[in-house]
């Protein structure tokens, strides 16, 4: 549960969208979404990508290094994983989920969240 100094309205990064960074350049496009909110993962996004890093995954230890390079705010949420945890977050705080997953885009548009996406892997889009 956030604390009310921590309410607010971010852009929360998913895994999945957090891993295109080597193929676009996300926070560069996401510079014109910052009226969004800033920007924010939770622990267990943290955790899933340090899990890829442990097993070799580069593009994860990439990912782990710019969220530390860019400020990213980790935050607490309930979830037992990184999807649950962005979805209770999300409609915690009024806030927009950054993802390419479909089941998670999915799961989100039922729910009315709305989603940032990366579409030809140079433009983003709200869904």
């Amino acid at each position: 549960m956030l604390s009310n100094k921590e309410k607010g309205r971010y852009i929360l990064l998913d895994s999945s969208f957090l891993m295109e960074c080597e193929k676009a350049r996300i926070f560069e496009l996401l510079e014109d979404y910052l009226y969004l909110g800033e920007l924010a993962t939770t622990k267990q996004v943290i955790s899933e990508l340090n899990l890829l890093k442990k097993n070799g995954n580069k593009t994860a230890r990439v990912a782990l290094m710019l969220i530390e390079k860019r400020g990213v705010k980790i935050l607490d949420a309930p979830g037992k994983n990184a999807d649950e945890s962005l979805l209770n977050l999300a409609m915690e705080t009024g806030s927009v989920i950054a993802t390419n997953d479909r089941k998670l885009i999915k799961l989100a548009k039922e729910k009315g969240i709305k989603v940032l996406r990366l579409r030809e892997g140079k433009k983003l889009m709200v869904v």
